[in-house]
C-alpha cells in the first residue's frame, strides 16, 4: 500500500489510493518481461507477448486509441495486436545527437499517438566528446508506428527525453534545466520545440490529460523523487500555457521506485508503477487530494499506459519464435539477437608516430557473436587491416596493422585522414554487414 499524499502548499490531505471502478478502458504494463493488459481495477489480465526471456525482453508498451500496443523488444519497435499478433517491427535509424554525432541502440520511453500512425521515442547516447562535458545525451524523435522512417521526416529534439502525446500532432517532453516541461510536434524541424516551464526540481515523466487541462509528473530525484499532479491553467492540446501555479495541486510521499504515471482517458484517475507493482489513484477534479489508501492492483507491473480500448484480444495466434536458441561454432549459446545491424564504430584521432609503429586498435561493437575484420583506406586503397573474434560481449578491441608500403608513404606526412572500415560476419548466420568511420593521424 502507498503512503499518503498531501496537497503541495498548505494543509496535508490524504490524496490516496483508491480502487478503479471496472470500465471499458485498460492499462498495458510489463510482467516478467513480456506485455500484458488489463482492466484498471486489475481483472481481465492477459498476456500479450510469450517469448521473453533473461537476454530479451519487452519494456515501454504504449496503446494506442484502438486498442493496438506498440513496444519496444531489443533493437526494435513491434506493434502488436492484443492477442499476440505482430503486426509489424522494425529498427529504427540513427538520429544526430546535441554533439555533432549521432545516437542510435535501444529505442525507449515509446509513445503511440492516439489515431496509432506514428510512434515517439528516445535514444540516450553516453560519452565524454572532445570539447563537451561528460554525460547522457537523449534525443526524441518520431517514425510511422508500422515502419522505420528517416528522422529528418519529421524531425527531433535535444537534450530531452520522455515524450507523452498531448494530441495526434502534439508532444510534452522533459528534460534538464531550461528544459524541464516542454512541447513540440513531428513537423520535420525543430522550430515550433517550446519550453513551456522550469520546476526547481528535476522533472520527468510528465502526462497530461486527454482534456489537456492537468498534468502529473515525477519530480525530484533518487530518494526524493515524488509525484506531482497540478491543474493546467488554459488548454495544452491547442496553445501554451501559464506555468502551474506553485501554491497549488498535490505531492506524494518520497519514493526512489515511483515511475510512468499515465492518466485514465477521463483524467479523474492516474495510474503509476513503485516497488510493488502498478496502483491507481483517484484524483476527482473536485477534491484531488481526497480519497482512501488502498491496495496494488497488479502486483509485480511496470511500466503501465492507460488506454480507452477494452480487454479484448479474442482467439491467440499460434506463431514460431522471432528466434531460436543456437550455439554458434565456438560454443557461445546465448539466444541471436532479435535484431542484426552493421557494427558501431566511432571516429577518433590517435598518434601518426605510434600508429605505423605499432599499430591502431580499434574498438567495435556489433549485435551478436562472430567475426569482425577492420581496415584503414585512403580512398580505396587499403593500408592497414586486422580481425577479431567478437565474443559474448559483442565488442572488440581490433589491432589494425599498416603494410610496409603504407609506412613508408605515411612516414613523413604530418596529418592524414583514413577512413576506418569494419566487417563483421555473423556468427548466427547471415549476410556480412559494414560500417566506416573516420581516424585522423597527427605528428
Amino acid at each position: 500500500m502507498r503512503t499518503t499524499l498531501k496537497a503541495a502548499v498548505g494543509a496535508a490531505c490524504a490524496l490516496a489510493l483508491v480502487p478503479a471502478a471496472a470500465s471499458a478502458d485498460s492499462i498495458a504494463y510489463i510482467k516478467d518481461g513480456n506485455v500484458w493488459i488489463a482492466d484498471p481495477d486489475g481483472s481481465g489480465q492477459y498476456q500479450v507477448t510469450d517469448d521473453a526471456n533473461e537476454q530479451i525482453r519487452y519494456y515501454s508498451p504504449s496503446q494506442a486509441d484502438d486498442g493496438t500496443i506498440v513496444a519496444a523488444q531489443g533493437e526494435e519497435i513491434v506493434r502488436l495486436q492484443q492477442n499476440g499478433k505482430v503486426l509489424s517491427r522494425f529498427n529504427p535509424p540513427p538520429v544526430p545527437n546535441s554533439v555533432d554525432s549521432t545516437s542510435d541502440g535501444v529505442p525507449v520511453d515509446l509513445a503511440v499517438s492516439p489515431d496509432g500512425t506514428r510512434v515517439a521515442y528516445t535514444f540516450y547516447s553516453t560519452g565524454c566528446p572532445v570539447g563537451v562535458s561528460c554525460g547522457a545525451r537523449g534525443v526524441v524523435t518520431y517514425s510511422w508506428a508500422d515502419r522505420a522512417s528517416d528522422p529528418a521526416e519529421f524531425g527531433w529534439s535535444y537534450n530531452v527525453r520522455t515524450p507523452e502525446w498531448v494530441t495526434d500532432n502534439r508532444i510534452i517532453t522533459t528534460g534538464g534545466y531550461g528544459r524541464h516541461a516542454n512541447f513540440d510536434s513531428p513537423d520535420g524541424g525543430v522550430d515550433d520545440f517550446v519550453n513551456w516551464w522550469g520546476d526547481g526540481e528535476d522533472v520527468s515523466d510528465a502526462e497530461i490529460t486527454r482534456q489537456g487541462d492537468r498534468i502529473a509528473y515525477l519530480r525530484s530525484y533518487g530518494e526524493r523523487t515524488h509525484l506531482a499532479l497540478y491543474a493546467v491553467q488554459g488548454d495544452a492540446r491547442t496553445e501554451v500555457p501559464p506555468a502551474p501555479a506553485t501554491e497549488g495541486g498535490c505531492h506524494s510521499g518520497a519514493d526512489a521506485t515511483l515511475d510512468d504515471p499515465t492518466w485514465s482517458p477521463d483524467g479523474e484517475k492516474i495510474a503509476f508503477a513503485d516497488a510493488a507493482g502498478v496502483e491507481v489513484l483517484e484524483t476527482p477534479r473536485a477534491a484531488p487530494c481526497d480519497g482512501p489508501p488502498t491496495q496494488v492492483v497488479l502486483p509485480g507491473a511496470s511500466e503501465p499506459d492507460w488506454g480507452p480500448a477494452n480487454v479484448n484480444p479474442g482467439p491467440r495466434e499460434t506463431r514460431p519464435p522471432h528466434y531460436p536458441p543456437a550455439c554458434g561454432k565456438r560454443g557461445f549459446c546465448t539466444p541471436p539477437p532479435v535484431y542484426v545491424k552493421p557494427p558501431k564504430l566511432t571516429s577518433f584521432t590517435t598518434k601518426l608516430r605510434t600508429a605505423l609503429a605499432k599499430g591502431v586498435t580499434v574498438p567495435v561493437t556489433t549485435s551478436g557473436e562472430g567475426d569482425v575484420k577492420v581496415e584503414l583506406l585512403s580512398g580505396r586503397k587499403v593500408l592497414a587491416k586486422g580481425s577479431a573474434v567478437v565474443d559474448g560481449s559483442w565488442a572488440a578491441k581490433v589491432k589494425v596493422r599498416f603494410t610496409r608500403a603504407a609506412k613508408k608513404s605515411l612516414a613523413r606526412k604530418r596529418s592524414v585522414k583514413l577512413t576506418v572500415r569494419a566487417t563483421w560476419e555473423p556468427e548466427s548466420g547471415g549476410a556480412a554487414l559494414r560500417s566506416t568511420s573516420r581516424v585522423t593521424l597527427r605528428r
